[in-house]
């Protein structure tokens, strides 16, 4: 079976047949890297709030659970 590899190949900022460009290819970067640094630390958050809930269960140190109470109550600052 033959493949017209011109068919397979488009160039990355190529739209698609018929649709509008709205943005440039480095805008898309741009929107792309925000998205993957929020993404990313959405996830470290989500990763380390159990990780202080269970330190703060865990501890006997009356400061240390001070300290987890303060940052899980407020974790932006």
């Amino acid at each position: 079976m033959l493949v017209d590899e011109r068919a397979a190949v488009r160039e990355p900022s190529a739209a698609a047949p018929g649709r509008p460009r709205w943005w440039t290819p480095r805008t898309r970067k741009f929107v792309l890297l925000l998205h993957v640094v929020s993404a990313v630390g959405r996830l470290d958050l989500n990763l380390a709030m159990p990780t202080l809930g269970i330190t703060g269960m865990t501890t006997t140190d009356p400061r240390t659970q001070h300290a987890v109470y303060l940052v899980r109550r407020n974790p932006s600052g």
